[in-house]
């Protein structure tokens, strides 16, 4: 990853490369929560990266005089759905425990956004003109972006939280209601990303759309009709029921790597294929390269539950497949 990423930098790819190749490890760092056998190089680089990334700040290394502000979730804490989600971080099905890092991470946002407010309104925009020009130009696009990075966690973890119904205690049922939240944030984010790109072209173009919602078509053919244009919402789209399937097939692992394979990677990667939606010829190869690399994962790790291979050719397909992530 840090070597296709330098390479991508170093060829004057734009920055949307980079996150493909983190939306690529987000597809993929599920892999363990499935039940079935998976080479075991290929498990510790995706639960090491599924732990990182939910992970925002480790409250472990503060010194016992610091409080970890994240002890008062202990009473969200309940058994996790199974021992592999256990094994990916997932230690609870309460939303409000799983996702309070990322929640954490929210909460820093708003008060720098407040902080930042105020340094505007304090200081002229000549003197501060740097501040004025972030707060003017990425206020909706940084709230756009951190929505679609987030969107996978945060679905996966309300529909976790809502698929198994607990609401026996009131710190569950606060969670219950918190992930009802999320879940409807996540169905109204994607209506209203919809509704963005069926603007008229002219709008989209404009100087105070791009610095309201660029971000939603960024690096995106605006020209070449609806389903150029439609890259994001149908990757948010295919996020949500690879979020379903997880949850809701975990007793089902062929039917639900079938599933996956067939309703969100497949279709992603003849969307990807016929439309090319990005400007630039390197992002799109590089989201096809990252769609074979998913659908090659999910494939193999089929191959390998259901083929009698001796350890050392299984070890050695998880090392190819831990080099081509």
């Amino acid at each position: 990853f840090g070597l296709m990423f330098g390479i991508s930098l170093f060829q004057s790819a734009a920055i949307g490369s980079f996150w493909a190749f983190i939306n690529m490890l987000q597809m993929v760092s599920y892999l363990p929560i499935i039940d079935c056998n998976i080479p075991v190089n290929l498990e510790m680089f995706l639960t090491q990266y599924l732990t990182v990334k939910n992970m925002v700040f480790p409250f472990y290394l503060l010194p016992s005089d610091i409080p970890n502000p994240f002890s008062a979730l202990s009473s969200f804490i309940t058994k996790p759905l199974s021992e592999r989600f256990s094994i990916c971080g997932y230690d609870s099905i309460s939303f409000l425990y799983n996702f309070a890092d990322q929640l954490f991470t929210w909460l820093i946002l708003v008060l720098l956004y407040i902080g930042l407010s105020i340094i505007c309104c304090i200081f002229p925009k000549k003197a501060c003109g740097y501040f004025h020009k972030w707060k003017s130009e990425y206020k909706y696009n940084a709230v756009i972006r951190i929505l679609i990075e987030c969107y996978l966690n945060m679905v996966f973890c309300s529909i976790l939280n809502i698929w198994q119904l607990d609401a026996t205690s009131s710190a569950n049922q606060v969670s219950v209601g918190a992930a009802s939240l999320a879940a409807a944030l996540s169905g109204g984010f994607l209506i209203a990303s919809l509704r963005l790109i069926e603007a008229p072209i002219e709008e989209i173009q404009s100087e105070q759309y791009q610095e309201m919602y660029g971000t939603i078509i960024e690096e995106i053919k605006t020209e070449d009709g609806f389903w150029s244009k439609a890259f994001y919402p149908i990757y948010l789209i295919r996020r949500l029921i690879y979020a379903v399937l997880l949850v809701t097939l975990l007793s089902y692992p062929l039917i639900q790597m079938l599933s996956i394979i067939v309703i969100t990677l497949l279709p992603m990667l003849f969307y990807l294929l016929l439309f090319r939606p990005f400007e630039s010829r390197n992002s799109n190869l590089i989201n096809i390269y990252n769609e074979g690399v998913i659908i090659l994962a999910y494939t193999m790790t089929i191959v390998i539950n259901y083929l009698n291979f001796a350890p050392a050719t299984v070890e050695a397909i998880g090392w190819i497949l831990v080099s081509l992530l």
